[in-house]
C-alpha cells in the first residue's frame, strides 16, 4: 500500500487519520459499492454514512490526508468560546505603552502602563492575559524592542501526550531560550524527576563555546552549570517564569505549561474523541518540527540543538 503522506495533520490526530485513508482506499477499490459497503465503511470509522461519503468526496477532490483530518475530530469535544479581536484603539494604546517599557520590566509594570495609557487614550484596556499575549507578539517581530539579554534554561509541562508504560502522560521537557528574542536553542523530554538528558548536556556543552550573553539555569539543570562562566542558579519557579515571559503559550503549535503546579493531566491535551497520544519517538519527533518552525522567523545566534538526537 502506498505511504501515506500525514503533513499538515495535527500529531495526535495522526493515528486516526492513517485509519480513515485505509479505510476509504478499501472502500473505493470495491468496484461497484452498494449502501451497505458505505455502512459497513463507516462504522469502522464510527462516523455517520453521510460523514463518510463527505470524506469521501474530500479525499477524491484533495487526495490529501489533511483535507480528512479534520472533519469529525472535534466529535463530543467541548466547544471553544470565540474570541473577537481588540478595538484597534485599544491594541494601539498597549502596544504603544508596551514599546516604551525597560526590557526588564515586569508583568505588573506592564499592566499598569498599559491601563494608564488606554486611560489617557480614553479606551478600554485589554486583559492581563491579552497584555502578556501583545508583548511578547511585539518581542517577536521587533527583537530589539523587549526582552531581557540572556539565555535561561528551564523545565515546562508540553500538552504533547505520550505513552508510557504507567499510561499516557503529559511530558516534562528541558529548554533553554533565549530571552531576548524568544529563539529555542535546545528542547528536549525529560524523564520525570531526572536531571538534564546527557544529549541536552551534550548540547548545551557546544553552544557554551559561543555564547556571550549571560546564563540563567533553574535548579532541576543545576548540573550544567559548570559549562559556563558566572551563570546565574535560580530556583525552578524563577527559571520558569524567565521561559514564560521569553516563550509565553508554548513552541510553535506545542502549548505549555510553567511552574511547579502545573497540571499534568492528559485529558487537558486530548480533548477531541479523533485525538490519540504519541510514542515517544513520533513527540521526539514532533517537538523537533516545533523547535524549527519557532525559531524560523528569529535570528540564530547560536547551534541549535536537533531534538531527536541521542534520545531514545
Amino acid at each position: 500500500m502506498t505511504e501515506i503522506d500525514l503533513s499538515g495533520v495535527a500529531p495526535l490526530r495522526r493515528a486516526e487519520t492513517r485509519r480513515r485513508v485505509q479505510v476509504i482506499r478499501e472502500y473505493l477499490g470495491i468496484l461497484k459499492p452498494t449502501a451497505a459497503d458505505r455502512d459497513a465503511a463507516a462504522q469502522k470509522l464510527g462516523l455517520g454514512t453521510q460523514q463518510f461519503m463527505n470524506l469521501v468526496r474530500a479525499w477524491r477532490l484533495h487526495g490529501s490526508a489533511a483535507a480528512i483530518s479534520k472533519a469529525g475530530a472535534n466529535a463530543g469535544a467541548p466547544r471553544s468560546t470565540r474570541r473577537r479581536g481588540l478595538p484597534p484603539a485599544t491594541r494601539a494604546a498597549a502596544e504603544a505603552a508596551l514599546r516604551a517599557l525597560p526590557p526588564n520590566a515586569t508583568h505588573k509594570e506592564a499592566i499598569a502602563a498599559v491601563h494608564a495609557m488606554c486611560g489617557r487614550r480614553n479606551t478600554r484596556p485589554p486583559s492581563n492575559s491579552m497584555i502578556s499575549y501583545l508583548r511578547l507578539a511585539i518581542r517577536r517581530r521587533e527583537p530589539t524592542a523587549g526582552g531581557e539579554p540572556g539565555v535561561v534554561i528551564g523545565r515546562a509541562i508540553a500538552a504533547l501526550p505520550i505513552v508510557v508504560r504507567e499510561g499516557v502522560v503529559l511530558p516534562e521537557i528541558a529548554v533553554a531560550a533565549s530571552c531576548s528574542d524568544g529563539r529555542v536553542i535546545a528542547a528536549m523530554i525529560v524523564d520525570k524527576g531526572a536531571g538534564p538528558p546527557e544529549a541536552f548536556k551534550a548540547a548545551a556543552s557546544a553552544w557554551s563555546a559561543v555564547l556571550s550573553e549571560p546564563v540563567t539555569i533553574g535548579a532541576d539543570d543545576e548540573a550544567l552549570a559548570a559549562l559556563f562562566k558566572n551563570p546565574t542558579i535560580v530556583s525552578r519557579f524563577s527559571a520558569s517564569r524567565l521561559l514564560a515571559k521569553a516563550l509565553g503559550r508554548g513552541i510553535d503549535g506545542i502549548r505549555l505549561s510553567y511552574g511547579p503546579l502545573s497540571s499534568t493531566d492528559p485529558k487537558r491535551a486530548l480533548r477531541a474523541t479523533a485525538d490519540e497520544p504519541l510514542e515517544k519517538h513520533d513527540a521526539i519527533v514532533t517537538l523537533e518540527a516545533a523547535v524549527t518552525a519557532h525559531n524560523s522567523p528569529r535570528m540564530s545566534v547560536a547551534p541549535a540543538l536537533n531534538a531527536s538526537a541521542q534520545q531514545s
